[in-house]
């Protein structure tokens, strides 16, 4: 019995370590509208929203909700307009379009842990596009911000079906993700279908109606054990066989 425990535990706590792992992947910049995670489970890309180089933006000037500027984005490759924004990512220019700058060049591009956001630079400029995980949003919104607290740092947000991991690829989940998705719905399945077998059929009340009540009490004691027996090479201690 005790083996079944220990074998239990050690196969719960290899599929929590596994949905962790997935759960603290990191999106690892690939160029400056792409990012890969780590753990293989996907990538975020914005190429498909993006113009080719030296063109228009992908996302022309429109007017932020914190300030009196416009501001014009492209995804992945540079746009060209007047100067100085000759060759970035991100434009920003006043409403009587006398003021232009430089607010975010494609090399600088660098993504956050969780690739929900891009930051650009240009100069003493700073431009953050959070990237908004809408699979429905196959028509991208583009939401500038504007200047926030900071001075000279900007935000946009951007709401597309490609800001979500695979979202605009081809592409399914990884095992990682398909394991940690597997087990979190048995642990639902087995609450829900447990609690109401309980309750109904047996006519239990309170704690008793906790599926296996006495296990997941003692559950803390047996992973200490499993612990233990790892650390200690997997062997048993004879000695407290002995006591017992």
């Amino acid at each position: 019995m005790e083996l079944q425990f220990l074998s239990l535990v050690t196969l719960v706590l290899l599929l929590v370590m596994q949905c962790e792992e997935v759960l603290t992947a990191t999106c690892k910049k690939v160029d400056s509208c792409t990012c890969k995670f780590d753990d293989g489970s996907g990538v975020i890309s914005l190429k498909t929203l993006a113009n080719p180089a030296g063109g228009q933006p992908r996302f022309n000037f429109t007017q932020a909700t914190r300030d009196s500027y416009f501001y014009a984005y492209n995804p992945c490759n540079s746009f060209k307009w007047n100067a100085p924004c000759g060759d970035v990512a991100v434009c920003q220019m006043s409403s009587d379009g006398k003021e232009i700058f430089d607010a975010g060049n494609q090399p600088t591009a660098s993504f956050d842990a969780e690739g929900t956001t891009i930051t650009y630079t240009a100069s003493a400029r700073t431009t953050t596009v959070n990237l908004i995980c809408s699979p429905s949003a196959t028509t991208p919104v583009y939401e500038p911000q504007g200047e926030g607290a900071v001075q000279e740092k900007y935000a946009i947000n951007l709401t597309s079906n490609c800001a979500c991991k695979n979202g605009c690829l081809p592409g399914g989940l990884s095992p990682g993700s398909a394991l940690c998705i597997i087990f979190s719905v048995l642990v639902i399945l087995y609450l829900v279908v447990g609690v109401l077998f309980l309750k109904f059929v047996r006519g239990a009340e309170g704690k008793e109606l906790i599926p296996n009540y006495e296990f997941w009490k003692e559950l803390p004691l047996l992973i200490k054990d499993g612990v233990l027996f790892v650390v200690h090479g997997c062997k048993s201690d004879s000695n407290n066989y002995e006591t017992i």
